[in-house]
């Protein structure tokens, strides 16, 4: 159903419309990410009905606003960049994920990112983007491991929610979640995500070899850079 990767980049937090049709988003940890999509429609939208000068005054704050978080986001690449601890840097709009330690890169893979999408059913539901910015691992998901998937993960794939929901080897190799619920899997060869055209929204989704190399070293407060 969803294209296996989405080059826009977004966020996982609320968004925060600005004068002018700048959409700037806070991360938890204080860093701001951005969803060049939403600037350009909201932009787009707001011109519609402006001309001459008011059109210039929207493309000029528009200009300002994405050159402002554009140079947060060189802050978050060169905060990874002095990372000495072992960490992951994430490239979200060429897809590239590097392992890192002192400096030296570890291991270079190419990732899936899953497309933005609004889950769940109405009045229960949530918007899932891949983020912007700096993140922690949260947890990790055994090889093999039992994983109760949400019912969403169905309907979004077209097919009818199971009566029970947990799968044994959910996650195949296993997986990884970050703090903000961002996760890092591989495909799977049974279950509603081994479909190779469907990535999980808001995820980053590794080959199963480069998921296995770099899983043991995803321990729950591991940094994730994603810039």
């Amino acid at each position: 159903m969803s294209p296996t990767r989405d080059r826009r980049g977004a966020t996982s937090t609320r968004t925060l419309l600005l004068a002018g049709g700048a959409a700037v988003v806070l991360a938890g940890n204080g860093w701001l990410g951005y969803q060049l999509s939403t600037l350009k429609a909201e932009a787009a939208q707001r011109r519609t009905d402006a001309s001459g000068a008011a059109t210039a005054t929207l493309d000029a704050q528009l200009a300002a606003d994405r050159a402002r978080l554009q140079s947060i986001m060189d802050r978050v690449r060169a905060e990874a960049a002095n990372d000495k601890g072992l960490h992951l840097s994430v490239e979200v709009d060429s897809g590239t994920v590097t392992l890192e330690r002192d400096g030296l890169v570890l291991r270079t893979m190419e990732a899936d990112l899953g497309p933005e999408s609004v889950v769940g059913t109405a009045p229960d539901t949530q918007r899932l983007a891949t983020p912007r910015g700096v993140r922690t691992v949260k947890s990790v998901i055994a090889k093999g491991a039992s994983y109760e998937l949400p019912a969403w993960l169905w309907r979004e794939r077209g097919l009818d929610v199971p009566e029970k929901r947990t799968l044994r080897n959910a996650f195949g190799p296993g997986a990884a979640f970050l703090e903000d619920g961002t996760l890092i899997y591989a495909r799977t060869t049974e279950g509603p995500l081994s479909d190779s055209l469907y990535v999980w929204p808001g995820a980053i989704r590794l080959s199963l070899d480069d998921l296995k190399a770099v899983l043991p070293n995803l321990k729950p407060g591991v940094k994730v850079y994603l810039f």
